[in-house]
C-alpha cells in the first residue's frame, strides 16, 4: 500500500499556500471535501501514514456504512483520511446533500468517536487519548470528524475554508492510495486446519505429536520449546509470570483488528487461536488468552478464560484467571502488551498480572462475575 509520511518542512510550505488562499477574499470556487481535509491535515505535525477515501471510490459507501453507520447517498461530497491499524488519527469532511438529516449524522459521528476511543482503550492507550480528544463540528451544510493531536488548528482550518475562497491544488491526495480490498488479504496460516486444544494437550502427555494436524503439531513444538526453557524448581507464581512475560515479549497485537467495524471477523483467523502468538507473533485478545490458557493447562495450573468486555461494555475482550496460592487472580496478557509498547530497553509491563476483581472493575473490564471465582 502506498502512503505518505508528512514532514514539517513540506507542510510549512504547503500551509502557506493553503491559508493564503483561505484568507484571500470571498467568491471563487469552494473547496472540495478532500481539499478541506487536506488543509486541516497540513496543520498537524508528525502525521502517520494515512489512507484516503473520497466520494465515488468503490469502498467509500461501504466504509461509511460499516464504520459511521451513514448512508453515502445523502452526501453531495465527502472525504475520509485515516491511519487505522491501531492509530487514531482521522479527518472526515462531508457536504450534506438533499434529504440529509444533520442531527442524525452528527449523532452517528459522535457515537463513532466514542466507539473508536473505546476500541483503542487498553490496546493503544496513547491513541485512545487522542480519540477521546476528538470532536465533531458542523457549519452550514458541512460536518467534519476530527481526531488528531492539534484539534483546534484542524478545526480552525475547516472553518477558514468555509469562508469562501479559491480551492488549493491538492498536496496530499496524489500521495495517498485507496484502501485495499480486504478480500485480497491472506487467509489463516493453516486453511481448513482447526486448532484443537485437547489434541495438543493429549499429544504433550503421550508423545503422540505425529498424529496431529500440521498446525496443531507446529503449535505443540513451539510450546515444548518454551517449556523446556523454564528454570527448575519454579513456584506456580514464577511459572505463570514466565509464560506471561514470554507472550508479551514475543507477540504484537494485530493492529489491523482495531480498525474493523464492530462484529467484523478478525483480519487473520489465526489471531484468535494460539497459532497467532506461537507461530506468527501476532494476535487479538482471544489469541493471547487462549495461548496463556494452553500453557497453564500444560503446566497443570488451574486456569480459566474469561470472556467479557471493555470500553464501557462496548468492546468484546478476553483475559484469564489463575489459581495462585489458593486464591484466584486475574491476568490480562493483552493489556500488558499495548500497541506500540515494544521500545528498545522497555521493561515488560505487569500492571494486569495477578490482580483482583476490584482492580479490573476500575480498569474498564466488565464480565459476568457469577460465572467466575471471586478474586479479592
Amino acid at each position: 500500500m502506498k502512503g505518505f509520511s508528512c514532514y514539517l518542512s513540506v507542510f510549512m510550505a504547503a500551509a502557506l499556500c493553503l491559508f493564503a488562499a483561505c484568507a484571500g477574499g470571498g467568491g471563487g470556487a469552494r473547496y472540495t471535501a478532500a481539499q478541506m481535509a487536506e488543509a486541516m491535515l497540513i496543520t498537524q505535525k508528525d502525521l502517520p501514514e494515512l489512507n484516503s477515501l473520497a466520494i465515488g471510490d468503490d469502498s467509500f459507501s461501504g466504509h461509511l456504512a460499516g464504520f459511521y453507520g451513514l448512508d453515502s447517498s445523502v452526501l453531495s461530497d465527502g472525504a475520509v483520511f485515516y491511519a487505522g491499524g491501531g492509530e487514531a488519527t482521522e479527518v472526515a469532511v462531508f457536504e450534506l446533500g438533499e434529504g440529509a438529516e444533520l442531527p442524525k449524522i452528527e449523532e452517528a459521528l459522535l457515537s463513532y468517536l466514542e466507539a473508536r476511543a473505546a476500541a483503542l482503550s487498553g490496546y493503544a492507550p496513547r491513541e485512545a487519548a487522542l480519540a477521546e480528544g476528538g470532536t465533531v463540528l458542523t457549519k452550514g451544510g458541512y460536518i467534519t470528524l476530527v481526531i488528531c493531536a492539534e484539534t483546534s488548528a484542524a478545526t480552525a482550518a475547516f472553518l477558514a475554508c468555509l469562508d469562501g475562497s479559491p480551492g488549493p491544488s491538492s498536496h496530499i491526495s496524489a500521495a495517498v492510495s485507496e484502501v485495499p480490498d480486504r478480500e485480497d488479504e491472506p487467509a489463516g496460516l493453516f486453511p481448513g486446519d482447526d486448532y484443537d486444544h485437547g489434541a495438543i494437550l493429549a499429544a504433550l502427555r503421550t508423545g503422540g505429536g505425529s498424529s496431529l494436524s500440521p498446525g496443531n503439531r507446529a503449535a505443540l513444538e513451539a510450546c515444548e520449546k518454551v517449556l523446556s526453557g523454564l528454570g527448575k524448581g519454579l513456584t506456580r507464581l514464577e511459572k505463570t509470570q514466565a509464560i506471561h512475560d514470554w507472550i508479551v515479549s514475543r507477540t504484537e497485537y494485530d493492529k489491523d483488528a482495531i480498525e474493523l467495524p464492530p462484529g467484523s471477523p478478525p483480519p487473520d483467523p489465526d489471531d484468535e487461536t494460539p497459532y497467532g502468538p506461537l507461530l506468527k507473533g501476532k494476535a487479538t485478545c482471544m489469541g493471547y488468552a487462549l495461548t496463556f490458557q494452553l500453557f497453564m493447562d500444560m503446566l497443570e495450573i488451574p486456569c480459566v478464560t474469561v470472556e467479557g468486555t471493555s470500553g464501557g461494555g462496548k468492546v468484546e475482550h478476553a483475559w484469564n484467571m489463575v489459581e495462585l496460592d489458593g486464591e484466584w487472580r486475574h491476568i490480562d496478557v493483552t493489556w500488558d502488551d499495548p500497541v506500540g509498547f515494544k521500545l528498545p530497553g522497555t521493561k515488560i509491563s505487569r500492571e494486569f498480572f495477578n490482580v483482583s476483581d476490584e482492580f479490573l472493575r476500575e480498569k474498564d473490564h466488565q464480565w459476568d462475575e457469577s460465572q467466575t471465582p471471586p478474586s479479592d
